[in-house]
């Protein structure tokens, strides 16, 4: 699980850690913000680094990696739309959804220098092939753990696996 540095000074943080560290799950702390997410086999990690150029807005990453997604998923049949998905970890209004379902959560950072100069890191996070359920019980888990209430549902959720095999029963 990769979290934030914000969550990383919730209560009972270390020992969370440990416990999920024992069931296999490490916890890992990124420098982005949103919230915890799965990371290992069956998530693949895509990120486009940059330098900013004038007039560059947040909303250009976005719609840079999201623009690239969405037509990497249409070669393959699939559309995805842009948006919110309530009920899934690490919600944002540029998760990139098929059927109503999260399916690639997206991140950006700028790094370096001034806000006039600095390095874009828009980021994507495309779940594959896991298992949706297991990694939001334990993302529900670790937040139970460090007295958090936030709670989601796998269903909220899919994979690339998932929507592809989805996509040849309809057909």
């Amino acid at each position: 699980l990769v979290t934030t540095v914000r969550e990383s000074r919730m209560t009972n943080f270390k020992e969370s850690c440990r416990e999920l560290a024992e069931q296999g799950w490490p916890v890992i702390v990124r420098c982005s913000g949103g919230s915890c997410v799965p990371q290992g086999p069956g998530v693949i990690n895509f990120s486009i680094v940059h330098s900013k150029v004038r007039g560059w807005y947040l909303e250009n990453g976005y719609k840079l990696i999201c623009d690239f997604l969405t037509h990497f998923l249409a070669s393959y049949g699939l559309t995805a739309i842009i948006g919110e998905s309530p009920g899934s970890f690490c919600d944002g209004r540029y998760n990139l959804q098929v059927g109503g379902q999260k399916l690639v959560g997206t991140a950006q950072r700028w790094a370096g220098g001034s806000r006039k100069q600095a390095a874009v890191l828009a980021h994507a996070c495309l779940l594959v092939d896991m298992d949706v359920v297991e990694a939001t019980e334990k993302i529900n888990t670790f937040y139970r753990l460090c007295n958090n209430p936030q709670q989601f549902t796998a269903e909220s959720c899919t994979t690339l696996r998932n929507c592809l095999e989805g996509s040849i029963q309809q057909s």
